[in-house]
């Protein structure tokens, strides 16, 4: 049974990439595409504990639709709107990681909201910068920063889970994240 699950998950997975890259990429749909691939990406990761884990791999989604939002603004900058639509995707991701750790207990709760906080810190600012600022080095430095997100993210759900010491490891590789991005920007 959990090899017919996990065949289907990747199945799923698979079809979900093949429909982004043969045409939805560069379509209005191209983000939330993505989207879902992340989803279900995630949901094949957990295996026998998919239920589990939606809350996760929704908040990892819709992460995944405000980075695509904006790097579709690398180059020519972003338009009104864009901003908007990041910042309510990474609040959107924050509920969901919030939501994925409800059921875990006071201590998961905790380290998962101080996570929680350090990834809104890290991107809602420099996505609300780009009202007031929304040409494409500042939207490349919004995707980085955004990017580098993920981590704290990612580790937050960990942690919800109750596993603190691999939500630790997680943001331990934050750190190499940040030198290696600051290394492709200059390079």
């Amino acid at each position: 049974a959990g090899a017919r699950r996990a065949l289907t998950g990747a199945g799923l997975v698979a079809g979900a990439v093949k429909a982004y890259d043969l045409g939805l990429k560069r379509t209005a749909a191209g983000p939330a595409s993505m989207a879902a691939c992340r989803v279900l990406d995630v949901l094949l990761g957990a295996g026998e504990q998919a239920g589990a884990a939606v809350p996760a791999a929704l908040a990892i989604g819709a992460h995944t639709y405000g980075i695509s939002v904006l790097g579709r603004a690398e180059v020519a900058g972003a338009a009104p709107g864009t901003a908007e639509r990041a910042l309510v995707a990474s609040t959107v991701a924050a509920g969901f990681a919030a939501a994925s750790c409800v059921r875990n207990g006071a201590a998961a709760q905790a380290g998962a909201g101080v996570l929680i906080a350090g990834y809104l810190a890290a991107t809602l600012p420099v996505q609300a910068g780009l009202r007031a600022s929304p040409g494409p080095e500042n939207v490349r430095q919004a995707v980085r920063l955004s990017i580098l997100g993920l981590i704290p993210l990612q580790a937050a759900a960990v942690a919800g889970g109750g596993r603190f010491a691999t939500a630790s490891a997680l943001l331990c590789s934050l750190p190499l994240g940040r030198w290696l991005s600051s290394r492709l920007a200059t390079s």
